[in-house]
């Protein structure tokens, strides 16, 4: 069975999963929804604002929302509203953000870069059981790990009175 881009399945603006062959499938459903969500998100006045003002948690919003685009301009904003929330101490943003580095999602390809982020999210109790940063880990030798890792605490350290929900 092969799979399509989510945007290929949904579409925004008549909010009707599109005819396929997993229509029906929870988990399409579950993304339409997701989708559906996000989309309101981006048009909602009020969100936007709070994002601007500079509320973590509406950046991190509006990150989900262009990230669902699955699109490069999509990628690019996202990993810039995540990048702000993330610099406030979001752990979900933070997450986001270190997973936009392992697929260069509107980000250098970078793997040190996505250990730091997502050892920071671990760190502010974001569950993964580390898959993400098991994974960034294996494209890296023991120093860049090293490197990694102390960017992590200094970056802890800095910030440690940003602790976002």
């Amino acid at each position: 069975m092969r799979l399509t881009k989510p945007s290929r399945l949904f579409d925004c603006s008549s909010r009707k999963v599109r005819s396929h062959a997993l229509g029906k499938s929870p988990l399409v459903l579950a993304l339409a929804s997701f989708l559906l969500t996000t989309a309101a998100a981006a048009q909602d006045p009020a969100l936007v604002a709070k994002a601007q003002s500079g509320d973590p948690a509406a950046q991190n919003s509006l990150g989900d929302y262009y990230s669902a685009l699955n699109t490069p301009e999509g990628y690019t904003q996202s990993a810039s509203w995540y990048r702000k929330a993330a610099d406030q101490g979001y752990p979900k943003a933070q997450y986001s953000l270190g997973i936009a580095y392992c697929w260069h999602e509107g980000v250098p390809h970078d793997y040190v870069q996505a250990y730091v982020w997502l050892d920071i999210a671990i760190a502010g109790k974001v569950d993964d059981q580390n898959h993400w940063l098991n994974y960034a880990a294996s494209h890296l030798t023991a120093d860049q790990i090293s490197q990694a890792e102390e960017q992590a605490k200094k970056w802890l350290q800095a910030h440690s009175e940003k602790t976002a929900p």
